[in-house]
């Protein structure tokens, strides 16, 4: 039997798009505020937020209970500041990790003056408790790699979610396997455009599948930037 695959564009945009004189945020997904039935969550993916902050911006985020949150800089350093005045700087090259049991807020701030700084946040419903070390960082390289994916998250522990990452040259392809076949499968460019089983997207388009044992990507550009989620 021929595997039925479920595929859905996010296209830049159709982004719900809100903006201060401190930040910009494009929100991949629909919202209670600003609701649209074509762009409900993706399974336990219900949050995607790009960030844009200015020079000293500060924004401020908001998730559910019971979330697995990653906060994944593109360009830059932003310092994470939860209720608990507990602080992190992350900078590009770097995932942090949150476990968030009751819904809340944090702050990412950009330590610059005068630079911009793009960070991505991810945000996963999660049904257990991981006890996971909230707040942890993890470091990767997508140079040790090139043409190819590196895993963002990595360690001991069982994860609702990994992420990996990888830069491209033009015409450069690649597979990405599946962990588990079951899993659900979410692709976000984040600079240039790529081919992703034969769709076409530009920067800041994403693609949910589902029903997939692994996927096939072609960078059209190059220093082609791309996020694969898999939950």
């Amino acid at each position: 039997m021929i595997a039925q695959v479920t595929a859905k564009i996010f296209l830049s945009d159709t982004h719900t798009v809100t903006e201060t004189n401190a930040w910009r945020n494009s929100a991949l997904f629909s919202s209670a505020e600003n609701f649209n039935e074509h762009r409900q969550p993706f399974g336990q993916l219900y949050l995607l937020n790009d960030y844009t902050l200015d020079g000293a911006g500060v924004v401020t985020v908001a998730v559910e209970a019971n979330s697995f949150v990653i906060v994944l800089p593109v360009v830059g350093v932003v310092e994470y500041k939860n209720g608990d005045n507990k602080e992190r700087l992350i900078i590009a090259g770097q995932t942090l990790m949150l476990e968030k049991t009751a819904a809340t807020t944090f702050t990412l701030t950009n330590i610059f003056e005068e630079a911009l700084v793009n960070v991505v946040v991810l945000a996963f419903k999660i049904n257990e408790a991981y006890q996971l070390p909230s707040g942890f960082i993890y470091s990767y390289d997508v140079t040790e790699r090139p043409n190819g994916l590196v895993r963002t998250l990595t360690g001991r522990y069982e994860l609702p979610a990994t992420v990996h990452v990888g830069k491209f040259d033009g015409r450069a392809e690649t597979t990405y396997r599946l962990l588990h076949e079951q899993n659900r499968v979410f692709v976000f460019v984040l600079t240039g455009a790529f081919e992703v089983e034969g769709r076409l997207l530009h920067a800041r388009d994403g693609l949910a599948l589902e029903g997939i044992e692994r996927i096939e990507m072609e960078a059209l550009s190059n220093d082609a930037l791309i996020a694969v989620v898999e939950f």
